[in-house]
């Protein structure tokens, strides 16, 4: 799934904690292109997901331009998240969905 929210970074947070929590994912690793806002959001999100009864298992963090995700997903991988939240533009979307079931 790809999800767009048009709102502040802790709405978005929210949004997207209420949306785990209501598919029923207690465990989350975040991929996150470093960009002022994801890293905002991020703060957000993992000072919040307690409140929706969510344990962010592990955040991997990388530069716009960044091709090879397999360190960061394997890294993720390892904790055992119930899903993994994306913060990220195309191409590196694309990129990190073939690569995460390459690994997964």
């Amino acid at each position: 799934y790809t999800f767009t929210f048009e709102s502040t970074y802790k709405t978005f947070a929210e949004d997207v904690l209420k949306l785990m929590n209501k598919l029923g994912h207690k465990r989350v690793g975040v991929i996150n292109e470093e960009s002022q806002g994801n890293i905002l959001m991020i703060k957000y999100f993992e000072k919040l997901a307690p409140k929706y009864e969510i344990k962010v298992t592990g955040v991997e963090s990388f530069p716009s331009g960044e091709t090879d995700f397999r360190t960061s997903l394997t890294k993720l991988l390892r904790k055992k998240p119930d899903i993994i939240l994306s913060m990220t533009w195309p191409p590196a979307t694309q990129l990190i969905i073939k690569q995460l079931r390459t690994l997964h």
